[in-house]
């Protein structure tokens, strides 16, 4: 965040008796950022006051609640986080797209469901482009062929083939194209031996 480096510059160059914040978890979220941040302020002897929450770091009970509150607020966004990861696990899990871009191969597909208060909920799922398939198949057989993923751009250039936005294809996307197809075909043969 730019502007609290900035902050944490001057604070250096001007030493202030305070640093005022509004509210605690527009500092940090992070237990140990947070830490480090008031002993760096506690090294400069400046004092730290969340106008919100009411500390006071120029006092130990203060400073005392200031840390707790700084647990909790860690604990709120790994909570937050955890759940956002398990509802797109579960989304992907049942086969709905998730949103943004799709994958080359593929577009979505708006699919409605009922859900059981009664309101309608639309979700998204993958369905199979056949023309970007082409180009995904042409990828993976230049790249096994020429095992060189520059060669399989030069290829792509050469024959005219571009993205669905009508650029060429670049370096990563090509390796993600690959990565995406060789990988569970190397995971497969792994497996069968075991």
């Amino acid at each position: 965040r730019p502007q609290f480096q900035q902050m944490l510059r001057d604070i250096r160059l001007n030493k202030p008796e305070y640093v005022v914040c509004y509210r605690l978890d527009r500092i940090s979220r992070n237990v140990s950022d947070f830490s480090s941040l008031i002993e760096d302020l506690n090294s400069y002897n400046i004092s730290f006051i969340c106008i919100k929450e009411e500390f006071d770091t120029s006092k130990p009970m203060g400073k005392a609640m200031m840390y707790i509150a700084s647990v909790f607020a860690q604990l709120e966004r790994e909570t937050i986080a955890e759940r956002v990861r398990d509802n797109m696990l579960m989304l992907a899990r049942t086969g709905r797209w998730l949103g943004g871009t799709t994958p080359t191969g593929f577009t979505s597909e708006k699919i409605q469901e009922i859900i059981i208060d009664g309101k309608i909920k639309t979700s998204c799922k993958l369905k199979d482009n056949p023309e970007e398939l082409k180009t995904i198949d042409a990828i993976l057989e230049k790249f096994l062929e020429l095992r060189s993923i520059s060669g399989v751009s030069k290829y792509l250039i050469k024959q005219g083939i571009k993205s669905r936005t009508g650029k060429i294809f670049s370096t990563i996307v090509i390796v993600l194209v690959v990565l995406a197809m060789v990988v569970p075909m190397i995971l497969g043969s792994l497996l069968s031996i075991f």
